[in-house]
This record gives structure tokens, sequence and C-alpha cells, in this order.
């Protein structure tokens, strides 16, 4: 027992100088660099080397995402005028044109090695049309590529290749179909000078502001006994001394919204374009007979094509459309047949199914030379009934209308039949009980000619599709402009 407190009292003598040492030995900093590098060595190689290799599959992945965006930017321009398998072999093609990557043939192995590939290729992918979706109802392409590029360093913990996917939608409505129909206004009121110094011009050569077909005036040449006469019409005189008619000007709109036509179908060709007039040669008591059939007065002129070159030559050449004819009645109740004449517009995803826009260029007056020279018919002489445009509306066709404004007459033999036709109210006129419109208490005293823009206003879609104009710089330009509001309404990019 006493040997045993013995070797307890050694320990515990002992045990001070352990500790010191012990203390000694753990702050010791000689060599501690070395050891710290042997055990962090690997995993800082590591570092680098995934670095590298990320930064790699980083750049990578952001050069397939730019190369996918624009095989697919090309292929959507082709919804509705090429194939499926067509569009989606385009995007392919265009695709491998772009990437570095090499064509995995439809298959990527994530575990195949694919670092020991040539230096204009480190890596495979996959494009399939399974990959790419084409849908026609958004006019959107969607695809996903995915790929698999080769490692360096990450070899040593046996990760051989980077896994990429990147998944890339373009859409576009460029390929929506439209039928644009042009109506022109062909009765004699739209050969009203088209400024007041030509009205005034027409004034001083014809006594009339208007450049009628009908009628006849004297022209002198030579003096005394050799005097001789020669007569025009107020047209031809018109046109023998260089005045605008409201006539030309609505064609020079019709020539602006071409050239934006042109334009839009640069790429693909997917709006086309006809003309119609409203018109008719029936005049007078014989409107109201009932034998008449108000469809006769909107005639068919170009049916709807992709030519505007032939379009716009027959606005020179073809007589139903420039100056050189007019008809003796705009009866306006025509434009109940145009849904008939137009049929119902689509959704656009096909050219059997395109959108349809009516463009009505007019000074919106219902008239007729029967009217005109027989007083009894002044009440008949108002504007244009907007329930007549409803049939069309209903076929979800836009109406989009350019009033190109009637002008107040104040000179020339005209001044008393506009006092007591147009520049009369609205209370005095037929507006509801002959041609079945809808006239507001509040109107009543309105004049005809003011009430025309409200009119003509009702008729269009809604009010964005209505201008009024009255210079030629305004129509032309107003007519462009609806034109493009259309565009814009639907989205129409390029």
């Amino acid at each position: 027992m006493q040997k045993t407190w013995q070797l307890v009292d050694r320990c515990s003598a002992a045990f001070p100088r352990w500790r010191q040492t012990l203390a000694r030995f753990t702050s010791d900093r000689a060599g501690n660099f070395g050891v710290t590098f042997a055990l962090v060595a690997l995993p800082l190689s590591m570092a680098v080397g995934s670095s590298f290799d990320f930064a790699q599959a980083y750049n990578t992945r952001e050069k397939m995402q730019a190369d996918l965006d624009a095989a697919l930017l090309a292929g959507v321009r082709d919804i509705g005028t090429a194939t499926d398998a067509e569009i989606k072999d385009k995007i392919r093609k265009w695709f491998a044109a772009q990437t570095p990557l090499t064509n995995a043939d439809g298959s990527v192995d994530p575990t195949a090695d694919v670092s020991a590939t040539t230096s204009a290729s480190f890596g495979t992918y996959q494009l399939t049309d399974n990959d790419i979706t084409i849908n026609h109802t958004t006019h959107e392409i969607t695809a996903t590529v995915r790929g698999a590029i080769g490692t360096t360093l990450l070899r040593i913990v046996g990760m051989d290749n980077i896994d990429l996917s990147i998944t890339a939608a373009a859409a576009g409505s460029t390929t929506s179909y439209i039928d644009v129909y042009i109506v022109l206004d062909k009765s004699s009121s739209m050969l009203l000078a088209a400024t007041p110094a030509d009205q005034q011009l027409m004034v001083d050569k014809t006594s009339c502001v208007f450049a009628c077909h009908s009628g006849s005036i004297a022209v002198a040449s030579g003096s005394g006994r050799r005097t001789t006469y020669t007569y025009y019409t107020p047209y031809e005189m018109a046109r023998m001394n260089g005045v605008t008619l409201r006539s030309d000007v609505q064609l020079d709109a019709v020539r602006s919204v071409l050239d934006m036509v042109d334009t839009a179908n640069t790429e693909t060709q997917h709006i086309r374009v006809g003309f119609y007039t409203v018109g008719t040669n029936t005049t007078g008591s014989s409107l109201f007979s009932s034998s008449y059939n108000t469809a006769n007065g909107l005639h068919a002129i170009k049916a709807p094509t992709y030519d505007t070159a032939s379009l716009r030559s027959s606005l020179t050449s073809n007589s139903a459309l420039n100056s050189d004819s007019t008809y003796d009645s705009s009866d306006f109740r025509a434009l109940k047949s145009l849904s008939t004449a137009i049929g119902t517009a689509g959704d656009g995803l096909t050219q059997d199914s395109a959108k349809k826009l009516v463009m009505l260029i007019t000074d919106g007056a219902q008239s007729s030379k029967g009217f005109i020279t027989n007083s009894s018919y002044y009440p008949d002489i108002t504007p244009l009934n907007p329930k007549w445009c409803d049939n069309a509306k209903n076929a979800k066709a836009t109406m989009a209308v350019l009033y190109t404004q009637y002008l107040a007459v104040s000179i020339g033999n005209d001044v008393f039949r506009y006092q007591n036709t147009l520049g009369s109210s609205m209370s005095s006129s037929y507006f509801t009980n002959v041609w079945g419109g809808t006239l507001s208490s509040t109107d009543n005293g309105t004049s005809r000619r003011d009430y025309i823009s409200k009119a003509l206003s009702a008729c269009a879609s809604n009010s964005s599709y209505f201008i009024a104009a009255d210079a030629k710089d305004e129509i032309v330009s107003g007519f462009s402009t609806l034109f493009d509001t259309y565009l814009s309404n639907i989205r129409l990019t390029q």
C-alpha cells in the first residue's frame, strides 16, 4: 500500500513537467506551412481546375443560347408559309451552322467522354424535331437544346463532362394574313376642287366648284366674225387648268397605303389589297323603287392581290377608279352588301382565314344628281346612315373610315343648293324616315354637313379607326395613319 502511494506521488510530481512539454509542442509553428499545404493541395487544385471548366461551360451555354435564339427567329418568320417539318429543319440547320458543338445525332450521353474532340468542337449537343414545338395559335416556337462539354482537371474527381440545357422561345405575328379592302366613294361630289384656290379657279372658269362630267362650258377663240367656240365639261376645264380634285387626292392616299403594304410584305407576303367602289347611276326617285337592288351600288374592281404594282397601275389606267368617271348617286346602302362580298374575317393563321380590314374613304353625303336638280328631294340629301356599316363589322371585319370633309360651299352657283341641303338642319332631312337612321333630339339643330362626321365615326369600328381630314396632305397622311393603327393593334412586327 505504501508503494502505491509512492507511485502516485511521483506521477503527481511529474505531471506539471508533462503539461509544460505538451504546451511547448502545440505552440511550436516550425514546419506548419508544409503540413497545411500538403493537406489543402488537392482541394486547391480541384478548385482552380473546376473554375476553368465551369467558366468554359458558362461561355458555351451563352453561345448556345444566342445561337438558338437566332435559329428560332429565322424559323418563326415561316409560320403559315412553310410546313412544320420545313421550319424545324431550318431551325436545326441554322443552329448547326452557328454552334461550335458537334451534333450528337439525336443522342447525348451525359457520361460519354467528349473531351477528346477536335479544337473546333469540344462538346456535343442534341436538337431533334421532338425538341421543337410550333404553336400556330400564338405564332410561337419553343425549343430546347441539351449538350455536354468535356472537362480538364475535373476529370481527377471523375467528372468527364458538364451537362448543359437551354430553352428559347420566339414569337412573331408577321404571318397574320390580312385582306385589305379599299372602298372608294365614286360619286360626283368627290369631284370637288381640293383646295380653296382651285375652288376659286373652278368658279372663275365654270361658275361651279365641282368638276362635273356633265354640262358644257363655251371657250371662245379668235375674235370678231372669226370667233369660234369649243365646249368643254367642267371636268375637262379642271384638267385643262391643272385643278386637283378630291378624287385625285383619295388616289394619292391609296398609293400611300400601298407603299406601307410593300414595306410590311418585305420578308413574307401576307397582306393582300383589293379595290371596291361605291356609287350607282340609278338616280332620283328610281332609288326608292322596289325593283332597285342596293347591292348594285357596290362594285368589285380589283380582287385582293399581293401584286401592288398592278394595283398602282389600275389607279391611273382604270376609269372605274380614277377621276375620269363618276356615278350619278352615292347610295351608301350598298355597304350593307360588304359582308357578302368579302366574307367573314378569320384569325389570320392562313390565307383562307385572313383578317379583314375595310378602309372607306368618302365625304359621307348620301346624295344623287336627281335629288340636286329637284328641290322636292332636298330633304333626301343627308349624311350616311352608320347602320349600313354594321353587317361588315358583324362579320368581324374592321371598319376604318377617312372622312374627306365636305366643305361648306360659299361661292358659285352651288351656294343655294348647299344651303338648302347639307347646309340645312338634320331635323329638316329624311335621315330617319327615309334612310332609317337614328337621331338624338340634341342633334335636331345640327347641320347635315356637321352631322356627317358623327355618322362616319359611328360607321368605324371604334374612334381610333376614324379620321376627318380636309387639306390634301392631311387626307393622304390620314389614310396611312388608319392603316398603321390597324397594324399596330394586331401587333404586326417584322
